[in-house]
């Protein structure tokens, strides 16, 4: 199956990424990340790298599920730990698979798209940790919060679609910063236990809820700043406004989930199908992107959710824990033919390995 029009390959080999630049934490960091290059050794790919990561990251959550589902119980310490552990494995081996790509001189179109996706993957996956984790439960500001961090990650990919930059920080915060935040948390939590960062401290509002409330101001402000630099730089306003429309579906669909009968019991399932479907319609903006090609606003998975859920509420012809199992059967399987069907005709057309380094003699 093709993804990508074959008169609009030639320009992934042409594409020059270019970024906000490095906050002050990554500038701090990148030693420790430099170090860890040069530990890594000739033949270990980067796109193994990146999906080594993501590993990481998925068991960060993943080792919390079996101890509750409904994002209310306490988690042990050793469990908050080894999910804050793995939370910067996935933070160190993101930051190197680049790195250790320019090291052999391996870099290519395929590992950029191949690190985006597995990043949008990722950003509902430390979403699931910090819900599960500090045990905010499914409540109007755990939601609030839950969607605008990824209507944040959307926009920026959004702006890049649009502008050519890709946004990394607001001032002297950025994505690592967001990450190592989480990870203090979980740390803390562990040590002074779940409810340490839950007494009040300031007029009645404790560390977690000033977290909260500050991520999603933080959040709204970037979300209009972005918007903003769009439209004072595109011409097509209309047509970037339609682009927004995929987002806006997964965001109605989130706070209908919300109240969903199922939510309690399968929210991890819930909000996992929720995320690949993300990943995959940020994946396809970056590579239109990428590719010079027209990203159109339908898109059918986030539709098909907004539909299932409508169905849900008010017909309900089928049971709805079976139309849940049919819903993430259909997502997984087109989720999973897009992601090959873009990886192979990439790697074909690059003629390279996705995981195999061809070392020089």
């Amino acid at each position: 199956m093709v993804f990508i029009n074959q008169a609009n390959l030639q320009y992934l080999t042409q594409h020059k990424y270019q970024s906000t630049g490095y906050s002050k934490l990554d500038n701090l960091l990148n030693y420790f990340w430099c170090w860890v290059v040069s530990l890594l050794p000739d033949w270990l790919a980067p796109n193994l790298i990146t999906i080594l990561g993501l590993i990481c990251m998925a068991g960060s959550y993943l080792i919390m599920v079996p101890f509750d589902t409904t994002f209310l119980k306490p988690m042990p310490s050793y469990i908050l730990l080894f999910s804050a552990f793995l939370q910067f494995m996935y933070q160190t081996l993101d930051a190197c698979d680049g790195k250790q790509a320019r090291k052999i001189n391996q870099s290519s179109p395929l590992g950029m798209l191949l690190d985006h996706g597995c990043d949008s993957l990722s950003s509902t996956i430390l979403l699931l940790d910090i819900l599960q984790g500090l045990s905010l439960g499914i409540t109007a500001e755990s939601i609030t919060f839950y969607c605008l961090v990824l209507i944040c990650f959307y926009l920026a990919t959004w702006e890049e679609y649009h502008t050519h930059y890709c946004r990394t920080q607001i001032g002297s915060w950025g994505v690592t910063e967001s990450q190592m935040t989480s990870i203090t948390v979980f740390t803390i939590s562990a040590l002074f236990g779940n409810d340490f960062l839950k007494t009040p401290i300031i007029f009645g509002y404790s560390a977690i809820n000033l977290l909260i409330y500050g991520n999603i101001i933080i959040a709204s402000i970037t979300s209009m700043y972005m918007i903003y630099c769009v439209f004072i730089t595109t011409k097509e306003k209309l047509k970037a406004l339609l682009r927004l429309l995929p987002i806006i579906e997964m965001t109605v669909s989130l706070v209908l989930w919300k109240s969903h009968p199922l939510t309690p019991t399968y929210g991890p399932l819930i909000f996992m199908i929720h995320g690949v479907i993300f990943s995959a319609i940020c994946s396809r903006l970056i590579i239109c992107s990428v590719s010079r090609m027209s990203f159109g606003w339908f898109d059918f998975c986030a539709v098909l959710e907004l539909v299932l859920l409508i169905e849900n509420y008010y017909i309900q012809t089928l049971p709805i824990f079976t139309s849940l199992l049919v819903f993430s059967a259909i997502i997984i399987a087109i989720y999973s033919l897009f992601v090959i069907g873009v990886v192979y005709q990439i790697a074909n057309y690059l003629g390279i390995s996705v995981f195999k380094v061809k070392l020089k003699q």
